[in-house]
């Protein structure tokens, strides 16, 4: 168990410091701010989804979402 933490903490650590390398490589082209907001949501989102599977952790599905979404908003009971 703690070997995988140590391997999950390498792997973060090797992924943040490529998207920062990249980021800054986008921001030095003078790319507009869409483009680097899509980025980092695109990026952040596909570390957390890689992150809970390599942690045995399924990802909610949309279904569940939506699902969550209409009981806290008082559609369904």
């Amino acid at each position: 168990m703690i070997i995988m933490n140590y391997n999950m903490l390498s792997v973060l650590l090797a992924f943040i410091i490529m998207e920062l390398y990249n980021l800054r490589r986008l921001i030095s082209n003078k790319e507009s701010i869409k483009v680097l907001i899509t980025y980092v949501v695109i990026t952040a989102s596909s570390l957390v989804i890689g992150l809970l599977l390599a942690a045995g952790r399924r990802p909610a599905s949309p279904a569940e979402w939506i699902q969550w979404i209409f009981k806290m908003i008082g559609v369904v009971k």
